[in-house]
C-alpha cells in the first residue's frame, strides 16, 4: 500500500456542504419509471443516506471519485429505473475528509457533515440490523489475523473468484468463490451472496466482476480487517458493511453503497493511510439498482426491483376514473377505466340537466373524498359539480363565478372551464378559459359555493400555436406538491407543463415524444393524473386512447382504447392513496346545539357507528364556526361509543405495523388521564388498544397494545387551553429508526420523540395487538367502568388509518381539518 499523500486541500468541498445539515436522499428526479416493491425495499433505501457513510478519516488522491449521483455498473440491464441521487460522503466530521486536488466527490450535495453518526449507524441498516444480515451470511472467507489475495478466475484454481456453474448449466451458489455475474445471459445473473470477511482481504481486479452484499467482520476484540481492492477493471456491485479499513485503487470501481466505521480499524495494518482511502482513480458509485438488487436477490427482504419515489404509496391501489364528453353514447357521465388495458365501463350519467352535455374534468378531494367535476368546457360554461363514484350521479354545487370568470363572451366563445384538481390540503384549482380578458387562466375556487377567490392569468406564448395565452385543459398534482397541466390540442408540438397557481406563470415544459422519440405534433391531452405509484396517467380524446407519460422524458406510451362505451374521453383521476388507506371517520357536526343526535355516523364503507349517551354536562356546540360535541365536566358518564368487534377495525389494525390516528379536539387542564378517542377493550379493565388521552398535567400521549408489550408514550406540550387543535398520532415500526416510530403532529408539525411512562420504542416491524374479544372505539369518556370520568372539552372529529400517513399527507390534512372539520356540503353517508 502506498504511503498518505500530501495533506489535501477541502476548499471547494467546504463552500458546497456548509449550506447543508445532515440531510435525507434527495427526491428522484424521474417521477414516472417504477415497479412495485415491498415497503422494507423502500425502508432501506431511503436509509442509505449517501454513497459513503463512514465514522473515521477519509482520503481520496490521485483522480480518484466518490460520487453520489446515481450509476449504473457496466453490463446491467435496468429498463424502468428511478434515479435517486444521495450525497456523496456522510461523515462526522469535515476536517476528517481531505480530497487532493485532483480528486472529486460528487453527489446532492457532495458532501455532508453529520456529528450523530455513532454505534447505531453501523448497526442499523434500514429495516434489517447488522445481526440480522450476518445470520444470512452464506460463506466466510479469510480468518483473523491472516491475509488473503483473491484474482478473478475460474473458481476451480485455488483463490480464483468469478461465476460457478454446475454440471446441468444452473448456478452454483453454494461455492464460496462465486460472486456472480453481470451477464443477463449467464445463469449467476441473479446470485448476490452475503459473504463475511475476516482479515486482510487483497482483491486483485485485472478486469474481474463481484457482486453481493459484504460484511467485514471484526474479532472478539471489536478490531475490524481490511479489504482492498485493486488493478485494473475490478467491478464491485454490491452493499459493504463493517468495521476496519476499506482501500480502492488502480482504477477499480466500486458500485452501490458502503458503510465503513473506521474507527475500530486494525492499527497494524491500516496506517499509514486512512480508514477510507482512494487513489490511483478508484471509485465509488452510489447505484440504486445495486441496493435493490442485493436487498431482494441476497434473500435480506423479500420485494421487487425498484422502489417508487418519496410521497407516493406502494401499499394503494390504481383506480381510475373519466367523464365523457359531448359525444354520443354516454355524455357527461362516469367511468371506471382498466388502467392496465384501458378498457372504460359505463358507471352513469350525471342525471343534471344544467349546463352543456360535457363533464370536461374531475377530481377527489383527498380530503373530504368528495368526487368533484366540472360540468362544461372552455366555451361551454363552469358548472362545478359533486359525482357519486358508485352511481354516477350528479349534485350542483353551483355556477363558478368572480373576478376572473365572469362569462363576458370571447371571440366566439362566451367562456367556461377545461380542468380541475385538488391540492394536498385541499385547495381546488380550476383552469378557466375566456369569460372576460385575458383568456388562459387558473383559478383558485371554494368547493363549497363555487365562487371563485382568485386567479392569475397564464403567460403568452410556450408553444400555443395562435400565440395566446396558455389554455389548461387538464391538471393533476404530484406528490411533492407541483401542478401539471395539459394544453389540449393548441400546440403545435404536444407538451405539458408545471404551473405555479400563486401567479399562474408556467415553470417547467416537457415536449412530448413518441417512444421512438419522435416528436408527438398531433397529440391531444385533454386531462392528466397521478396514480398513487406515481404514474402519470392521461386521456387522450380524440384518439380515444389512455396513455402514460413520463414526465421526465415526456414520452408517451399508448395503454390502450376507452373501448365503445364512450367515444371522447375528457376527464381523468385516480382514487388518492389517502382515500385507500381511510377506514374510518367521524364528523361531529350533527347539531349546533342540544342534544338531539343519538348516533355519529361513520361515513366510510363498512360503517361502525357510535351511539351518544348524553348527560346533562354534554351539548353540541358551534366554537369559532366548527361544530363538535362539547363536555362541560370532568365527571359524568356520557359517552361516544361502538362495538368494534369483528370490524374492518379490527381487521385492518389486527397485526398492523403501520396505523394513523388523527383527532381535532380541545381541553382543558384536567385533574386526572383523559381518555380522548380510541380503541379499548370493552369490559370493566378497559385496557387500551390505541387510545389518545392527556395526563393529568394535560400533555397528550398515546397508548398502544401490541404483540409484544403496552406502550405509553407522552410529549411534554402544554395543550390543555381549550384551543382547538388538530393531532395526528402515526404509528410506524417500519421506520428504520426507532424514535420516529410512533410520531405526534400538532396542526401538521411534528413535535419530536416523546417519553415513556411505559414500555419502549417499538421494535422493528413490531405489531398492534387488536385481537380482543370485547373492541369498543370510545370518545370522551372512559366507557364501562365503575367512575366514569369525562373529558372537558370537545371533539371536533376522528378518522382512523391502515397506514402511516407521511409527513406531506399529515400536514395537508391538518390544514384542510384547520380549515374545515365539519366536512363538504352536507353530512357524508356510505354507500
Amino acid at each position: 500500500m502506498m504511503a498518505r499523500a500530501k495533506k489535501l486541500s477541502l476548499v471547494p468541498l467546504l463552500l458546497l456542504a456548509a449550506c447543508h445539515e445532515p440531510t435525507t436522499p434527495s427526491a428522484p428526479t424521474d417521477l414516472s419509471l417504477r415497479a412495485a416493491a415491498t415497503t422494507d425495499v423502500g425502508v432501506a433505501l431511503e436509509a442509505i443516506r449517501a454513497a459513503v457513510t463512514v465514522r473515521g478519516r477519509a482520503s481520496l488522491e490521485d483522480r480518484s471519485l466518490i460520487d453520489g449521483n446515481d450509476a449504473i455498473p457496466p453490463g446491467w440491464e435496468c429498463d424502468g429505473c428511478i434515479v435517486q441521487n444521495r450525497p456523496g460522503v456522510v461523515i462526522r466530521k469535515l476536517s476528517e475528509l481531505e480530497v487532493e486536488d485532483d480528486a472529486q466527490v460528487l453527489g446532492e450535495p457532495p458532501v455532508v457533515a453529520d456529528p450523530t453518526i455513532n454505534d447505531l449507524t453501523f448497526q442499523q441498516f434500514g429495516p434489517v440490523s447488522w445481526d440480522d444480515v450476518q445470520a444470512l451470511a452464506t460463506q466466510t472467507i479469510g480468518e483473523f489475523g491472516e491475509d488473503m489475495t483473491l484474482r478473478p478466475g475460474r473458481p476451480s484454481q485455488r483463490n480464483r473468484f468469478g461465476p460457478h456453474k454446475n454440471r446441468d448449466g444452473t448456478c452454483d451458489t453454494s461455492h464460496p468463490l462465486n460472486f456472480g455475474s453481470n451477464d443477463p445471459n449467464d445463469p449467476c445473473y441473479d446470485h448476490f451472496p452475503i459473504v463475511r470477511v475476516r482479515g486482510e482481504l487483497e482483491i486483485k481486479g485485472d478486469g474481474g466482476y463481484i457482486q453481493g452484499l459484504f460484511i467485514m467482520d471484526f474479532d472478539a476484540a471489536g478490531v475490524g480487517g481490511e479489504l482492498d481492492l485493486e488493478n485494473d477493471g475490478l467491478v464491485f456491485a454490491g452493499i459493504l458493511l463493517g468495521r476496519g479499513c476499506l482501500e480502492i485503487q488502480d482504477e477499480s470501481d466500486f458500485y452501490g453503497a458502503i458503510f465503513l466505521d473506521g474507527a475500530f480499524y486494525n492499527q497494524s495494518s491500516c496506517p499509514p493511510d486512512d480508514p477510507l482511502h482512494l487513489e490511483d482513480r478508484g471509485t465509488v458509485r452510489w447505484s440504486s439498482r445495486v441496493v435493490e438488487r442485493v436487498l431482494v436477490r441476497s434473500g435480506v427482504l423479500d420485494g421487487g426491483d425498484v422502489e417508487p419515489p418519496p410521497g407516493y404509496s406502494s401499499e394503494a391501489r390504481t383506480i381510475l376514473f373519466g367523464s365523457s364528453a359531448f359525444w354520443s353514447p354516454n355524455p357527461a357521465s362516469l367511468f371506471s377505466i382498466d388502467h392496465v388495458g384501458g378498457a372504460a365501463t359505463l358507471v352513469g350519467a350525471s342525471g343534471l340537466e344544467v349546463g352543456s352535455e360535457r363533464i370536461s374534468a374531475l377530481d377527489f378531494d383527498p380530503f373530504s373524498g368528495r368526487l368533484y367535476a366540472i360540468k362544461g368546457g372552455a366555451c361551454h360554461g363552469a358548472i362545478l359539480i359533486t359525482i357519486d363514484p358508485a352511481t354516477g350521479q350528479g349534485s350542483l354545487v353551483g355556477t363558478l363565478q368572480g373576478a376572473g370568470l365572469d362569462f363576458t363572451p370571447g371571440p366566439s366563445c362566451p367562456g367556461g372551464a377545461d380542468a380541475l384538481a385538488f391540492g394536498a390540503d385541499g385547495t381546488l384549482y380550476v383552469g378557466g378559459w375566456y369569460g372576460g380578458f385575458p383568456q388562459g387562466k387558473i383559478l383558485t375556487v371554494d368547493r363549497k359555493t363555487a365562487t371563485v377567490l382568485d386567479y392569475h392569468p397564464t403567460p403568452y406564448g410556450f408553444g400555443d400555436w395562435k400565440g395566446r395565452r396558455a389554455h389548461i385543459a387538464g391538471m393533476a398534482v404530484d406528490a411533492s406538491g407541483a401542478v401539471w397541466i395539459s394544453r389540449g390540442s393548441s400546440l403545435e408540438t404536444g407538451q405539458i407543463n408545471t404551473i405555479d397557481p400563486a401567479t399562474g406563470a408556467i415553470t417547467s415544459t416537457v415536449y412530448l415524444t413518441d417512444p421512438s422519440g419522435a416528436p408527438e405534433t398531433e397529440i391531444t391531452v385533454s386531462d392528466l393524473a397521478f396514480a398513487p405509484d406515481g404514474t402519470l396517467y392521461a386521456s387522450l380524446p380524440w384518439e380515444n386512447m389512455l396513455a402514460a407519460i413520463d414526465p421526465s422524458t415526456g414520452v408517451v406510451t399508448r395503454i390502450g382504447s376507452f373501448g365503445p362505451a364512450v367515444e371522447r374521453m375528457s376527464g381523468l383521476t385516480a382514487v388518492p392513496a389517502v382515500l385507500q388507506h381511510l377506514l374510518g371517520r367521524y364528523w361531529f357536526r350533527e347539531a349546533e346545539s342540544g342534544q338531539a343526535p343519538t348516533t355519529v355516523f361513520d361515513d366510510r364503507p363498512d360503517p361502525v357507528d357510535l351511539g351518544v349517551r348524553y348527560t346533562p354536562a354534554m351539548e353540541w356546540t358551534v366554537e369559532d364556526g366548527h361544530r363538535g360535541l362539547r363536555s362541560t365536566a370532568f365527571r359524568h358518564r356520557g359517552v361516544v361509543a361502538g362495538d368494534a368487534r369483528n370490524s374492518k377495525y379490527q381487521a385492518a389494525l389486527d397485526g398492523a405495523s403501520r396505523a394513523t390516528f388523527a383527532v381535532v379536539a380541545s381541553w382543558v387542564d384536567p385533574p386526572y388521564v383523559q381518555r380522548l378517542a380510541g380503541f379499548q377493550t370493552g369490559d370493566r379493565r378497559a385496557k387500551r388498544i390505541a387510545m389518545f388521552q392527556t395526563g393529568s398535567n394535560g400533555w397528550p400521549s398515546m397508548q398502544f397494545r401490541t404483540r409484544a408489550q403496552g406502550i405509553d408514550i407522552r410529549w411534554r406540550l402544554d395543550l390543555d387551553d381549550g384551543v382547538r387543535r388538530v393531532i395526528h398520532i402515526v404509528y410506524d415500526s417500519e421506520d428504520p429508526l426507532p424514535e420516529r416510530r410512533i410520531r405526534l403532529y400538532v396542526d401538521g408539525v411534528d413535535q419530536g420523540p416523546g417519553f415513556f411512562a411505559s414500555g419502549a420504542w417499538p421494535a422493528l416491524g413490531e405489531r398492534l395487538d387488536f385481537d380482543v374479544e370485547a373492541l369498543e372505539l370510545q370518545m370522551m369518556n372512559r366507557r364501562r367502568l365503575k367512575s366514569s370520568k369525562a373529558m372537558q372539552g370537545t371533539v371536533f372529529y376522528y378518522a382512523v388509518y391502515k397506514s402511516a400517513l407521511t409527513s406531506s399527507e399529515v400536514a395537508g390534512n391538518a390544514q384542510a381539518l384547520l380549515a374545515d372539520d365539519d366536512g363538504m356540503l352536507s353530512v357524508l353517508r356510505r354507500r
